[in-house]
């Protein structure tokens, strides 16, 4: 947390916000749409009310939408419910000035706060009020007042405000205190970042696991018959329009479909990393390393992202075992499967439409194999039949050859032997993707011990580095990209130079070359690059298998 200092109304005040939190908040304004699509009016919903530092709207009888200003570009949203008692103000923006004179403009009643989620674009203001209610799940962040002096949460709880009440209903996902205000009586409801504003993070530091999220969405669902309009925390993305309950049910409809394999995520880089799933009018975007709860996995589920045109990435319920589906025109290759326990067959044939599919293995590992025999057509180089699982029976396999091409119709696939890792590994160049298929036979790209040479019936380092050679003077200027059996995303084809060079360390400097490597424990490695090097490669050996003839 760093401090910001923010100058409004002649006044000095400092602020405790997350910086990366106000970057990411920018990025994705622009990623989703342009702020200067506003309408420039606002009143169609009631009339405006503007200040130097807050610009306002009534929804309804005694129900506001407040907009701080301090951005050109992206904006917060506040609402404002006032009852014949008192008024409840729902966030407070991350904007400057004075928030609590600004509502003092638009009611006469004592104001008290309710902090949707503790993210610094909802408190920011949240100091100049008295009476502020959070969940204690969201307290654990710097907050710009005292927590410990704030009124908890939970869903369940009423707030009166005389004449009407506000449901709490608890919406964990963005946050692990993420709650929403149900207004019953104006059929309103209030849920800050919880569910988004057309579309949701759920892939930032601190989002608890997609799967618990699905559990709040379909709890919410139940309840959609109470209310007809979704007022979220950052208004001006749904268009100054509120989202119809229906919005709810396409949320859950876009979750389901991540664990469900019927939705291919799309590439999402705003905040961190991410993938977005849409269904309808809800885009759900997560962490795919982070969609179970710890140690209860479903293993019959697979997740589908969008790796290239054409080409879809296929991730078991560990995350990172990847399979990859790849159309042509005529016909459709899976290669690998995984090591998921579900029918990963079933969950290709919905994306491959009517074409006729066959099954290409890079190696027989389990966690690249384990599904094979879903598949009526599978090739493989069948000096791998040993290292299959043994619930995989290979009798039926076709053998793979260097130079046989798979024509897919529109797309081919060339198979290069590339043992080292296994003796039958295998790779795919696609001329026409621009692409290489590595299962792991050039590793995983990483610094901590990317490709396994430790295993018995791994090659010396040094011959393995020979026929790895051989393999990129053969390729050379035949791909833009590596799809490996465990990388969330491509990697360039300069990993390969890296991973000669890796090799080059042990023939050089022999064991002096090893440190101990990361994964797994108790084995030694070779690296070349530092961790934050997109190409950075390193080898798992061992030593007394390390160079030929030095044993």
């Amino acid at each position: 947390m760093l401090p910001i200092e923010l100058k409004a109304m002649g006044v000095s005040m400092t602020k405790w916000v997350s910086r990366s939190l106000v970057l990411i908040s920018l990025l994705a304004a622009s990623n989703f749409g342009s702020f200067s699509q506003r309408q420039p009016d606002m009143a169609k919903p009631g009339s405006v009310s503007a200040g130097k530092d807050y610009v306002s709207i009534k929804l309804g009888p005694g129900v506001w939408h407040i907009e701080d200003t301090v951005h050109e570009t992206y904006r917060n949203s506040m609402y404002l419910i006032e009852g014949s008692d008192k008024a409840a103000l729902i966030d407070t923006g991350m904007g400057s000035g004075d928030l609590s004179g600004y509502v003092k403009t638009l009611t006469s009643r004592p104001v008290i706060v309710l902090i949707t989620h503790g993210h610094g674009d909802h408190t920011g203001q949240a100091n100049q009020f008295s009476t502020i209610y959070i969940s204690p799940k969201d307290t654990g962040s710097r907050l710009p007042f005292d927590a410990s002096k704030a009124i908890p949460l939970a869903g369940g709880q009423k707030i009166d405000l005389g004449g009407k009440s506000l449901d709490v209903i608890e919406m964990p996902g963005h946050t692990p205190g993420s709650v929403g205000f149900l207004d019953a009586k104006d059929r309103m409801i209030f849920t800050g970042d919880a569910i988004g504003s057309s579309y949701v993070w759920n892939h930032i530091t601190g989002s608890l696991p997609l799967i618990e999220f699905l559990g709040a969405v379909r709890k919410l669902e139940k309840r959609i018959g109470e209310f007809d309009a979704v007022y979220g925390g950052h208004f001006w993305q749904s268009g100054y329009k509120p989202l119809p309950a229906s919005y709810v049910t396409d949320m859950r409809k876009a979750t389901e479909g991540v664990f469900s394999g019927d939705i291919v995520a799309k590439p999402y880089s705003m905040g961190g990393s991410g993938w977005a799933a849409n269904y309808g009018s809800a885009t759900v975007i997560y962490n795919a390393m982070n969609l179970y709860e710890p140690g209860k996995p479903n293993k019959t589920e697979y997740t589908l992202t969008e790796a290239a045109p054409g080409v879809i990435r296929i991730r078991d319920y560990f995350g990172y075992n990847c399979a990859y589906l790849i159309k042509g025109k005529s016909k459709a290759a899976v290669i690998d499967t995984g090591m998921g326990e579900g029918n990963l067959r079933a969950i290709v044939e919905k994306h491959a439409g009517e074409l006729p599919l066959e099954l290409i293995l890079t190696h027989g590992h389990i966690d690249h194999s384990i599904s094979a025999n879903q598949f009526e057509t599978v090739y493989m180089n069948r000096k791998d039949d040993e290292r299959l699982p043994k619930n995989v029976n290979p009798s039926s396999f076709k053998d793979i050859r260097a130079g046989d091409i798979f024509d897919l119709g529109g797309i081919t696939l060339k198979a290069h032997d590339l043992p080292g890792h296994t003796a039958g590994s295998t790779v795919f160049v696609s001329p026409e993707l621009r692409l290489l298929f590595s299962g792991d036979a050039v590793g995983t790209q990483s610094n901590q011990g990317g490709l396994w040479l430790q295993l018995p019936g791994s090659l010396y380092v040094d011959e393995y580095q020979a026929v790895l050679k051989t393999f990129i003077a053969k390729t050379q200027g035949q791909f833009d990209s590596i799809f490996t059996g465990h990388n969330a995303g491509p990697v360039g084809p300069k990993y390969l130079d890296y991973m000669v060079l890796a090799a080059q360390k042990v023939i050089d400097q022999g064991e002096a070359a090893l440190v101990p490597a990361i994964r797994p424990a108790g084995i030694k490695m070779v690296s070349y690059g530092e961790a934050n090097d997109p190409f950075a490669a390193s080898i798992n050996v061992n030593p007394n298998h390390l160079l030929s003839g030095r044993e």
